[in-house]
């Protein structure tokens, strides 16, 4: 019903236990009519055989949805439903079947808005000096990979730096003022990264920059910074972490996990060096309160305070990865249920060995709730009995649809934890997005914003740039300014659809001192008159205007 984001990233996710099969997973959002669930229904005909699943809160589109597919004999997994009906039976309430609608936590955005700003700040060596405020810092030769694993670091609440390796360039001082145990050596075989090169210069040759860009691009020169970099890492003792062949999320899962093992306060030990040996960590007892959750990224409370003590739920998202795909799937469920207050825990890095002692936790818990994404069957049907016999109710929300995809495919799940789909041709397309909107950020190269999927025009601090990083996480390109109402639009609009411009404002309904303290430049703005001038300017413009408040 909405973006389909989180059912995308479970998608992936149970493709990704069958690597020897060629998946693709396609997203029809915004499904509200008869007519879009129809050319869906005929798309899924088409390519054959193929498995619908759906996140709907809209009841009509889902049950003609599942009617058509059954009359296709197309198999179909629920990913919400199981979840809605769990969430009403414990307490009571029905879900409010709105697309498309979060829980509002003013922290948690401010932890997420915080993070993508430092991440962009912070991009490509720039303001070393702030390194030792970061989670992580992300090291790496040219086009390995470090800014869109930054940024979609940033989008799970994490502050993460990079810098590139150049060779015969000295590393800064500045180095020295972060724990070595948050500095992550990125590599990747020099076959593929002469492949992602070779996509670059295709970009930046010219007849006058030729012999350069050969020379960047060429396998000897690659193999020789790969080695080179490589002994770096091992003689400053950094963790190195190969990315070859890895999309942005499974890299991102071996850093967390690195992250969480380091810096749980239980076990403050770490032999980790390299991430082969971070996997065998790993498997270490996870506590409860255990994940690296420094700002509490996605995984923390969002309880509210003012709901009745009856009215509150544990979801506790018991996971054999980081829980990445289904903390997204929590947080959409989550907003159907806004007077209920969900607490949310993610319990990563679980094995059949502590999963007694995990439940034993779980018991103490306000109205606990077992959501699942473990990929290995015999420790799923394990979890699911000691729920049972504790009276914990318990949602598999992975293994549906890859018991459906085994099926299908007449093959077997790897059930192997951590593991996404490939990299393939939209892998490439959502650094190249995530790449454009760090160029393009605060009205930069405004000239190009006819190429732009969207251009975000708005007040100070509204969250244009926390937007267009995460449109970029997704593969749309995104570009955004700051609009002074009293010197009027850029002129560059002339040659932009004005279909693919957004205003946004923000309409508080007062402007309070703790306003004041946190968007001082947004407070004033809206004082000077100039945020509701701005928004008769957008809209005398037919520019489409969204109220961020």
């Amino acid at each position: 019903s909405g973006m389909g984001e989180a059912g995308k990233l479970i998608a992936k996710t149970a493709a990704g236990q069958f690597p020897n099969a060629k998946t693709f997973v396609h997203v029809v959002p915004h499904m509200v009519d008869d007519k879009k669930v129809e050319s869906a229904i005929q798309m899924a005909v088409e390519h054959k055989p193929s498995v619908i699943l759906h996140s709907f809160c809209v009841d009509h589109v889902k049950e003609l949805v599942i009617q058509r597919a059954e009359q296709e004999s197309i198999p179909c997994v629920d990913l919400f439903g199981p979840m809605f009906d769990v969430i009403h039976k414990t307490s009571g309430r029905e879900p409010i079947k709105i697309p498309g609608v979060y829980k509002k936590d003013e922290q948690h955005y401010a932890m997420l808005r915080n993070a993508m700003h430092f991440a962009i700040a912070h991009d490509d060596g720039a303001k070393d000096e702030d390194w030792g405020e970061a989670d992580a810092l992300i090291m790496g030769v040219s086009r390995v990979g470090k800014s869109p694993l930054c940024m979609f670091m940033a989008t799970m609440g994490y502050k993460v730096a990079n810098y590139p390796v150049c060779k015969g360039v000295p590393l800064p001082s500045a180095i020295n003022n972060i724990d070595r145990k948050r500095v992550f050596g990125l590599t990747v075989e020099p076959s593929v990264l002469v492949q992602h090169r070779g996509c670059r210069a295709l970009g930046i040759e010219s007849p006058k920059n030729a012999r350069g860009v050969n020379q960047y691009a060429s396998l000897t020169n690659v193999f020789n910074e790969i080695e080179e970099v490589e002994q770096m890492y091992k003689d400053m003792k950094v963790t190195k972490v190969d990315c070859t062949e890895q999309p942005i999320q499974a890299t991102a899962n071996r850093i967390i996990r690195v992250l969480g093992q380091r810096f749980n306060p239980m076990d403050d030990d770490d032999p980790v060096q390299d991430d082969k040996a971070a996997a065998t960590a790993a498997t270490a007892t996870a506590q409860v309160s255990g994940r690296y959750n420094r700002y509490q990224p996605l995984g923390g409370s969002f309880c509210r305070d003012h709901t009745d003590p009856n009215d509150r739920l544990t979801i506790c998202l018991a996971t054999t990865g980081v829980g990445i795909s289904g903390e997204r799937v929590l947080a959409a469920v989550q907003g159907q249920f806004p007077e209920t207050g969900i607490h949310i825990i993610v319990l990563p890095h679980l094995t059949d060995d502590n999963l007694e002692s995990v439940v034993e936790d779980i018991k103490n818990m306000d109205h606990p709730i077992v959501a699942m994404t473990i990929v290995i069957e015999s420790m799923r049907d394990h979890l699911y009995q000691l729920c049972a016999a504790a009276n914990i109710p318990a949602v598999d929300l992975l293994w549906p649809l890859v018991g459906t995809l085994q099926n299908v495919l007449k093959m077997n799940p790897i059930q192997t934890p951590g593991v996404y789909m490939p990299k393939d041709a939209r892998y490439f397309h959502t650094v190249k997005a995530v790449q454009f909107a760090l160029e393009h950020d605060n009205a930069q190269d405004m000239l190009d914003w006819e190429h732009a999927d969207c251009v975000l025009l708005g007040a100070p601090m509204v969250g244009k740039t926390a937007i267009s990083v995460f449109l970029g996480t997704m593969g749309w390109s995104c570009a955004n300014a700051t609009v002074n109402p009293d010197e009027g639009l850029p002129k560059v609009l002339d040659n932009v659809d004005i279909r693919r411009v957004f205003g946004l404002i923000s309409a508080p309904e007062a402007v309070t001192p703790d306003l004041k303290r946190k968007k001082q430049a947004q407070a004033e703005c809206i004082e000077c008159g100039h945020m509701d001038a701005l928004q008769v300017l957008l809209k005398e413009s037919g520019i489409t205007v969204l109220d961020v408040t």
